[in-house]
């Protein structure tokens, strides 16, 4: 039976129950997405199947839990309806009980015999283990929570993942961060799951309500430093009735990596709500209130942007809250120092310190060392050297210190103006070469030395040297002949690598060499031992013959030289072109 819109009683329109049941429930319409689905739809609304609208649970006597025509539990203790939650919950009986939710939604379109997936569905979302003899007493509506009575008879309160995980979810989607934070915190819930939810949802309005909501820093920094590269959802599945309300999967980082947009999103909301003054909620901000977040979301990118957060710290000293007494420096201060510190327990001192270093400000570098593990004795006297060095020399030891040679080159190239006298441009110079040779920098040095004809040819040849040693003979040819003047000595030596013997010949006739006979006789045998295939040993064998006949004008080794390249028609005419009969017979 069921009231009507009148108040009177008559006979409910929904299916039957297969078995006499003492404890029952009723949802007068199962397609209702509002919390309560308690007000009845008139006549007119007939698009959905009555048997589908009105859905009737009952728990048998003999412990079996039916919806309607179907069978959901063989064996249960004890149910409840939950229409906030949209569950249907019950305990299981025998050895190892458990406390199942069945979604109304899902439980509503469920049929027997046409669905492929009957186990996953009457399991319901995220069962939870009980204790043997629990009965299901009550189920909050306003909160994740629910009763059980024990076999003792004492009544205990829990928050199951399949109550706790549906409603942070819808938390997150009405806007209400703080809530679902707290609930998360509280229940141990992985905090990616406000990020995975509904990624372009987030950085377009949810980072935003998550720091005017979120009035706690701490919060904020443990929600960014909780952060990874893995989508939580496929360890928190988003039940169909939350999913309908989240668009398709896009992909919504474009090329940045999930924490790296997350990092980036945040940083520009909270330096932005900083400068104004006030969030968008209308909150004041005051300046340096984001300190440690801004950090937390430079030392969690990949790469950590350290150099970044340092000089967020160096220019913040300069607030109300650095301000020491004259005669101290701002850097360490209580305030610069306690940021220092907190960055260091995201990233490493050493980095922090080889940053700082990497940013020539030893002052700063002096501030990270004094709470890091660092020997005084090692890094003072350091500091003080590189002070009393000129800037570009400073810079130059400090370049080389962390191994950036690049730059390093160009600060050796700066110091060319502490020098005076020829004899020290010329050390300068041979400093330059032997750095540039050193860590292979040819490149970078032939873009420094364009206007110096001398030591520009010099490089160049110095890396015809090295492609040569390198065994890239065809690169280091065309180096050394692209030299002004050309280096023939390197040329002849790269053509007789790759054997090029046109442009070795060439070569020696710029450089006025003569070669005897022997020598040209030895180059010849040296082409001609090519390895190859049939084709590419014809080519050597008809290469050394040319060089015999045009070099050495030996027409009877260039001849056999053909033949020996199975050329015997080349022989021929070769032959009979020098009046050489003898050789054809």
């Amino acid at each position: 039976l069921e009231y009507n819109q009148g108040g009177a009683i008559e006979t409910c329109e929904a299916g039957p129950i297969l078995e006499a049941c003492p404890s029952i429930a009723g949802i007068f319409d199962a397609h209702s997405n509002e919390i309560s689905a308690t007000t009845p739809i008139d006549g007119s609304e007939a698009c959905h199947d009555v048997h589908t609208k009105r859905l009737v649970v009952g728990l048998s006597s003999r412990y079996r839990l039916y919806c309607g025509e179907r069978l959901l539990s063989s064996a249960s203790s004890s149910f409840e309806v939950s229409l906030s939650h949209r569950f249907i919950t019950h305990v299981t009986i025998g050895s190892r009980p458990h406390l199942h939710f069945l979604p109304i939604e899902s439980l509503r379109d469920f049929d027997p015999f046409t669905e492929s997936d009957n186990h996953a569905i009457l399991d319901g979302y995220e069962p939870r283990l009980v204790e043997r003899g629990a009965r299901l007493v009550s189920i909050f509506p306003s909160r994740p929570s629910l009763v059980l009575q024990m076999p003792r008879g004492n009544l205990e309160g829990i928050s199951p993942r399949g109550l706790v995980l549906p409603y942070v979810m819808s938390k997150i989607q009405s806007g209400e961060i703080q809530e679902a934070f707290d609930i998360m915190r509280r229940q141990r819930v992985d905090l990616n799951l406000i990020v995975d939810l509904d990624p372009s949802n987030f950085l377009s309005c949810v980072a935003d309500q998550l720091i005017c909501q979120i009035e706690k820093i701490d919060n904020i920094n443990l929600f960014i430093s909780s952060l990874i590269d893995v989508d939580s959802t496929f360890k928190y599945p988003v039940p169909s009735w939350i999913r309908h309300g989240i668009p398709g999967a896009t992909n919504a980082y474009g090329v940045d990596s999930k924490v790296n947009a997350v990092c980036g999103k945040m940083r520009d909301l909270m330096l932005a709500a900083e400068e104004n003054g006030f969030a968008s909620s209308g909150n004041a901000v005051e300046k340096g209130h984001f300190l440690l977040p801004i950090l937390s979301t430079f030392a969690k990118e990949s790469p950590p942007k350290v150099e970044e957060a340092l000089s967020l710290i160096k220019d913040s000293a300069s607030s109300a809250k650095a301000k020491q007494s004259k005669g101290k420096s701002i850097l360490i201060s209580d305030y610069v120092q306690s940021s220092i510190q907190y960055l260091a327990f995201l990233s490493d001192y050493e980095l922090i310190f080889n940053t700082a270093l990497g940013m020539y400000d030893f002052d700063l570098a002096k501030a990270v060392a004094r709470h890091s593990q660092m020997d005084p004795k090692v890094y003072l006297p350091m500091l003080k050297r590189l002070r009393e060095l000129p800037i570009s020399l400073a810079c130059f030891d400090v370049d080389v210190k962390l191994k950036r040679f690049e730059s390093a080159l160009r600060h050796l190239v700066a110091c060319s103006s502490y020098n005076k006298t020829d004899e020290e441009i010329a050390n300068h110079k041979n400093k330059c070469m032997a750095f540039i040779e050193e860590h292979s920098l040819h490149k970078l040095g032939l873009e420094l030395f364009q206007e110096d004809a001398d030591l520009y040819h010099t490089i160049l040849v110095s890396l015809g040297e090295r492609m040569l040693a390198e065994r890239k003979s065809e690169e280091a040819l065309t180096i050394f002949l692209l030299a002004d003047p050309k280096c023939l000595d390197g040329g002849k030596r790269a053509a007789r690598a790759c054997k090029d013997w046109r442009t070795y010949f060439a070569c020696c006739a710029e450089d006025n060499e003569t070669l005897s006979a022997d020598q040209i006789t030895n180059l010849a045998e040296m082409i001609s031992s090519s390895f190859g295939n049939m084709k590419d040993q014809s080519d050597a064998f008809a290469s050394a013959a040319r060089v015999l006949q045009d070099y050495c004008e030996d027409v009877g080794y260039a001849v056999d030289m053909l033949i020996l390249g199975h050329l015997w028609s080349e022989g021929r005419r070769v032959a009979h072109l020098h009046s050489r009969p003898d050789l054809v017979k």
